[in-house]
């Protein structure tokens, strides 16, 4: 249903770079993505990590718009956004009102 690559190799952050997550169109949201990201947050909190670290590109605005509902913060906007899900970081929320 799609792909997820994530190094091996910590950043000096203490966190993981997730370096591709890919969803098949026909599997969208059914919740993979969400669920992939949890599981590899899960891991590197096993293994005594702060979290994971992925970028997008300012132009994905799905993707931009996921991670930010999921609680991602940014943590860099240079070339693309970069996005970390971390354990130091205090959790927030984003409501989207599409009404108005």
């Amino acid at each position: 249903m799609g792909t997820i690559a994530v190094d091996t190799w910590p950043t000096g952050i203490g966190a993981l770079p997730v370096w591709s997550l890919y969803v098949h169109p026909v599997a969208r949201r059914r919740g993979l993505a969400s669920a992939a990201l949890d599981t590899v947050y899960e891991a590197c909190r096993a293994e005594g990590l702060h979290g994971f670290r992925l970028d997008a590109y300012w132009t994905w605005q799905s993707s931009v718009r996921h991670y930010l509902v999921r609680g991602l913060w940014v943590t860099s906007w240079k070339h693309a956004l970069g996005f970390a899900r971390l354990s130091y970081l205090p959790p927030y929320e984003v409501r989207e009102n599409r009404g108005s």
